[in-house]
């Protein structure tokens, strides 16, 4: 598992006026934790890079089953030297809980992910289709009421469409915890243990914070979804309404992937900054819409030994999409 932009004033509008003293105390410490995310993201930039396939988040380690599926599209956009490209993105993911004892679960998480890249002709990145298929078993043991142990194995493969099947799977696993200290705020930290396409075997630590700070209000960190892709990020959330919420936020986002020519290495790497409207749709669903505007944006292209070919930035560009989220 998106670090939001709002003012004090925006905070005083919503407040009921005798709330105002402990929102401001709480923003006070928004801020400080939202500076301290934000930079890490930078600070591991290297590391976090390549965690998009952990798939934990606080929500998905309470219920026994859950299913998701996104679209986002990334607008046409400029690559600096010459020629364009677009985006399209699906993800799909299950999660599937086995209980051995009360406090021993095994939680199966799949994931799929496809991304069409439209390049223009006269672009020197030229991929086409790119396929990305996870597999997490998570194991959770609950130590107490408020402590749960986690532990996973990574099976992941990144590829486009005709490459070896065998150059483009790799793998890992990831250990943390966490702790909920109070209905209000939960913590934890996964390690997380990868394996890279032509690229260093990486250590990556992944915060979790879910943190109610004010009545409506609402810190989340950790790897999460954003339509048909998930990144490293923070978030704020906004409950205007039972059934409605509103999100603001930004992530990192990286994705390797094997190429079908020359055994060639593939990279994108963006951070979206982006808002959402996420309502309730049943009692066990959401239906969650965003936009977001892409910054950062990196090309790269490896030969099959990891070594550059070239690196191009492209401009900020926005993006849509939308996202269902159900729970069982």
């Amino acid at each position: 598992m998106n670090i939001d932009e709002h003012s004090n004033a925006l905070l005083n509008t919503f407040f009921r006026t005798h709330e105002r003293n402990s929102a401001m105390q709480g923003i006070r410490v928004l801020t400080i934790v939202a500076l301290v995310v934000f930079n890490s993201l930078f600070l591991i930039e290297p590391l976090s890079a390549q965690i998009a396939v952990v798939d934990i988040e606080p929500e998905q380690v309470t219920n026994p089953f859950r299913f998701y599926s996104g679209y986002g599209h990334l607008f046409k956009t400029d690559i600096d030297r010459r020629g364009n490209f677009s985006r399209d993105g699906f993800r799909f993911l299950i999660n599937d809980e086995v209980e051995f004892t009360p406090d021993l679960q095994l939680v199966n998480i799949a994931s799929y992910d496809f991304h069409h890249y439209d390049f223009s002709s006269s672009s020197r990145f030229q991929w086409n289709d790119i396929h990305f298929a996870n597999y997490v078993p998570l194991f959770k043991w609950k130590a107490d009421e408020q402590w749960t142990i986690l532990a996973a194995p990574i099976v992941r493969l990144n590829m486009e469409g005709d490459s070896k099947v065998k150059d483009s799977v790799r793998g890992g696993g990831g250990v943390g915890f966490i702790y909920s200290s109070s209905p209000t705020l939960a913590l934890g930290l996964i390690i997380g243990a990868l394996d890279q396409i032509e690229d260093d075997f990486q250590i990556v630590p992944i915060p979790l914070i879910r943190w109610q700070f004010a009545e409506s209000w609402t810190l989340r960190t950790a790897v999460a979804n954003l339509g048909g892709q998930n990144g490293l990020g923070a978030e704020i959330a906004w409950q205007w309404t039972p059934k409605v919420e509103m999100v603001g936020g930004a992530a990192f986002q990286r994705r390797r992937f094997r190429l079908n020519t020359n055994e060639q290495v593939g990279q994108e790497t963006l951070i979206p900054i982006y808002g959402k409207l996420s309502l309730d749709i049943h009692s066990r669903g959401k239906l969650e819409l965003f936009v977001a505007v892409a910054t950062g944006g990196e090309l790269r292209l490896e030969n099959k030994n990891g070594n550059k070919i070239r690196e191009e930035d492209y401009d900020a560009t926005p993006m849509i999409g939308a996202q269902l989220n159900f729970v069982f």
